[in-house]
């Protein structure tokens, strides 16, 4: 504990003198061991920070009230082979695509890895059943532990050395590019070097491209159009050309109906943007430009 004092004060004098630090995230880190990460997010309005823990796990994770103030600490497991810490974010911003951040902090100090790796993968897949398509990233001092042959779907991040020339502090994520990795000298007397992990990860709301595309507009003329098309048309010429082959006959018959279709209905072009939800019909959106008129105006009774 004495060590654990020792370094959140220089992480608060590093608070003052660097915008790495000033501008992350969260922090975590070991109480009892020398390891340290740190993920960075873009605005921040607030100065003061959460901490959350569990007092049989050396698992240490600083939360920035600049960035999430609320948080619920998930799974706790800890034992001599390894230590897990999960945690749940729900930041003030956050891309449009996402709801939910899940952080799971490990320690593995050994000596059966392989019990280690299959812990955190069935934790991970705990977290990611809980939250869907959510992000869930794993960081923490791996040592020697593998979990790549348990997820090989996730992508890890640090490309860096961490101790040494050796990787053992690492970050895994199932979103693809969500960061970049720089080292930083390590906290006081550390070994281990502080890892800064930048978002990398641009919004769908800002990659994504917008669509043009022909609509049809169904209408009443259109309508009567079409039914006056079927009036006049000689349907006996399909069934004399066609004979009993019932599968010619049907497929004729689908094409002539959607090339009559085709011919009588109106078109026009429909431009789709990235922020445009699915769910939000015409009708709906023009209630929603509707209310923020009348809220404009003063109008409270609309």
């Amino acid at each position: 504990m004495r060590a654990f004092a020792k370094k959140r004060i220089n992480v608060m004098c590093r608070h003052s003198a660097s915008c790495d630090y000033r501008r992350a995230a969260v922090i975590t880190r070991e109480r009892a061991h020398e390891r340290d990460t740190i993920i960075s997010q873009w605005e921040h309005s607030h100065t003061h920070s959460h901490t959350c823990f569990h007092e049989r796990c050396s698992q240490n994770t600083e939360v920035s009230g600049r960035w999430a103030t609320n948080y619920t600490v998930r799974e706790t497991e800890c034992c001599k082979h390894y230590e897990i810490l999960t945690v749940s974010f729900r930041p003030f911003y956050l891309p449009s695509e996402f709801s939910q951040i899940t952080v799971i902090s490990v320690y593995v100090p050994g000596p059966d890895f392989n019990l280690a790796a299959e812990r955190i993968a069935e934790t991970y897949n705990r977290a990611v059943t809980k939250t869907g398509e959510q992000p869930v990233f794993i960081l923490g001092d791996f040592n020697r532990c593998d979990i790549s042959t348990y997820l090989p779907s996730l992508e890890q991040y640090v490309t860096t050395p961490t101790r040494k020339h050796n990787m053992l502090d690492l970050c895994f994520g199932n979103i693809p590019g969500a960061y970049i990795s720089k080292p930083r000298p390590p906290l006081g007397l550390s070994d281990h070097n502080v890892i800064l992990l930048l978002p990398k990860y641009r919004s769908q709301l800002k990659t994504g491209e917008i669509i043009t595309k022909t609509i049809s507009t169904w209408n009443e003329d259109a309508s009567e159009t079409l039914k006056g098309c079927f009036e006049l048309t000689d349907w006996d010429v399909f069934f004399d050309d066609c004979g009993d082959d019932i599968n010619m006959l049907s497929n004729v018959l689908t094409a002539y109906i959607l090339f009559c279709e085709e011919t009588v209905t109106p078109t026009k072009l429909a431009t789709i943007y990235p922020k445009n939800k699915k769910w939000i019909t015409k009708d709906m959106r023009a209630c929603l430009v509707k209310k923020k008129k009348a809220f404009q105006q003063g109008a409270q009774s609309e």
